[in-house]
């Protein structure tokens, strides 16, 4: 078997695929801008506020709040549910991340990777990541069907 084939995209010629990729990356990134630009319309009407003291604060609790998930962590039952499913993709996202960079870069995938010197224990991890996420969208589910908390309604 040909190692060079990217079965993502073998419906592309593969020295079109990084480029395929390319432009798929572009294309999400528009969207993404599209969605957020309002959004920030909507920030900059809003009143002025110094945002910059206590930069280091600001942002160590920043980042506590969303990868420690926190603010989550306070509701029992759906807090641990909704920081699996999150920490999950987190460990998965690392893996995810070399596959793009193996799509832009073909030649390089040979000679390097991220994941390489660490993949036995990454492998374990991942797993463990798998099932974390499973486990948490399984329980979203059942949350949602049959539990019904008040707060959550079915779109329709």
């Amino acid at each position: 078997m040909d190692q060079h084939i990217n079965r993502a995209f073998e419906w592309v010629p593969s020295n079109l695929q990084p480029w395929t990729l390319i432009f798929l990356i572009l294309v999400s990134l528009t969207a993404f801008a599209l969605e957020v630009l309002p959004k920030l319309q909507l920030l900059r009407k809003a009143g002025k506020e110094n945002r910059t003291d206590q930069l280091l604060k600001r942002i160590f609790t920043t980042l506590n709040i969303a990868f420690g998930q926190t603010k989550l962590l306070q509701e029992p039952k759906s807090g641990w549910m909704h920081a699996m499913i999150f920490w999950g993709f987190l460990i998965l996202l690392a893996r995810a991340g070399e596959f793009f960079f193996i799509g832009l870069f073909p030649d390089i995938k040979s000679h390097f990777s991220f994941t390489a010197p660490f993949i036995i224990p990454y492998l374990w991890l991942k797993d463990g990541a798998v099932l974390m996420v499973t486990l948490g969208v399984l329980y979203a589910l059942y949350r949602r069907l049959v539990i019904k908390p008040h707060r959550l309604t079915l779109s329709t």
